[in-house]
C-alpha cells in the first residue's frame, strides 16, 4: 500500500484542548503532479489535519486523469482498537488538482488516538496517511 504521511498543523481554538501531531508529508500536490504524469491513475493524500469542528483531509490528484475517490478515517487508541470509522464520500478530482474532504470531528474522552486515512482513487493500489491526535483536558 502507498502510504503518504500527513503535515503537522495546530488545532483550531474549537479544540483547544486537542493536538494533532502528524507526519511529514512527501510532496504538494503541484510538485509532484509533474513527476506521475506518465501514470494513468495516481494521488495521494497530502495533508490530514483538524479545523474547527471537522477532520479534514487533502487529496492530490498526481496522475493524468479525473479520479472519483472514496474513503475512511478510522479513529484507534494507541493499542490499534478502532473506537470508530469515519466515511469519506465519493468527489471528484480533476488531473493536477487537490480536494479537500470535510469530515465531523467526533467527540472523543480525554486520551492519545492514532486517525488513519485510507482513499481509494480507482488506481492500482490505496493511498494513506497517519497522524497522532491527543486530547486533553
Amino acid at each position: 500500500m502507498k502510504v503518504a504521511h500527513a503535515l503537522l498543523v495546530a488545532v483550531t481554538m474549537a479544540f483547544p484542548i486537542a493536538l494533532l501531531h502528524a507526519h511529514p508529508a512527501s510532496s504538494p500536490c503541484g510538485e509532484h503532479a509533474s513527476s506521475a504524469r506518465s501514470l494513468r491513475i495516481d494521488g495521494e493524500v497530502s495533508d490530514m489535519y483538524v479545523k474547527g469542528d471537522s477532520l479534514e483531509v487533502v487529496f492530490c490528484n498526481t496522475g493524468r486523469f479525473q479520479t472519483s475517490i472514496v474513503g475512511e478515517i478510522q479513529v484507534r487508541l494507541v493499542g490499534d482498537s478502532v473506537v470508530t470509522a469515519l466515511p469519506i464520500t465519493s468527489a471528484s478530482v480533476k488531473s493536477g488538482e487537490q480536494r479537500t474532504m470535510r469530515i465531523a470531528m467526533p467527540k472523543l474522552a480525554k486520551g492519545a488516538y492514532v486517525l488513519f486515512v485510507v482513499v481509494d482513487f480507482g488506481g492500482a493500489q490505496l493511498t494513506a496517511a497517519k497522524a497522532e491526535l491527543e486530547i486533553r483536558d
